[in-house]
């Protein structure tokens, strides 16, 4: 499950990169050849209609990316809806296991062989859980370059209607995508790190009982 998750959050966030890419060629206007000519008002004539079939392609470029966007959110809300609750199970059992493996370890030998297995499998805890936050921090980041690619374009090109349309994207655009776990607890490093600091509070509050 763990795989399965953070393979659809990784390719979540391939989708932005490319969203991003053809974001930032959206403004680029092909060479437009012209045959050369003695008159230059039919020569003018025809730069202006290559121009201007170009603007109409960079509008149905932009309506092709607002989708995209769109169908990116809703994929990433989707993945949440499907393993929301599991999740937020495994959240809460991860820190608990972790705080139980590290003060099962303070009582053990160094050199014994429970002490490694029990290193070992604190271990893949760790890992399990950083797999989850770093891959959620990683869409996260992409999303917010969203808004940058966008002004990254040859903007100054379009027409005014598609400038407004591009400023209302900016707007839509303007909220990341996080990842959440049961639609609250952001799933990023900071939340990692937040796991482990009350992981450790809960081991030294059952060290000074013990």
């Amino acid at each position: 499950m763990d795989c399965t998750i953070v393979a659809f959050y990784s390719q979540a966030k391939t989708q932005i990169k490319m969203l991003r890419y053809d974001l930032e060629q959206l403004g680029k206007i092909d060479n437009i050849e012209t045959k050369f000519t003695e008159n230059i008002f039919e020569r003018s004539s025809h730069i202006w209609k290559a121009l201007k079939d170009e603007k109409i392609k960079i509008h149905s470029k932009l309506v092709f990316c607002v989708e995209h966007y769109r169908q990116i959110v809703w994929f990433v809300k989707e993945v949440e809806s499907i393993f929301g609750e599991a999740m937020t199970v495994q959240f809460f059992v991860m820190a608990w296991v972790i705080c139980m493996t590290v003060y099962k370890i303070v009582g053990l030998s160094i050199y014994s062989a429970e002490f490694v297995s029990m290193g070992v499998y604190l271990g893949c805890m760790l890992a399990q859980l950083f797999i989850y936050c770093y891959y959620g921090t990683q869409l996260k980041v992409e999303s917010e370059s969203v808004n940058t690619s966008l002004y990254c374009s040859n903007w100054l090109s379009s027409l005014p209607k598609v400038r407004r349309q591009m400023l209302i994207m900016m707007q839509y655009c303007s909220k990341p995508l996080t990842p959440r776990t049961a639609y609250v607890i952001p799933m990023s490093l900071e939340t990692y790190i937040s796991v482990l600091k009350s992981s450790y509070s809960l081991f030294t509050l059952l060290n000074q009982k013990h």
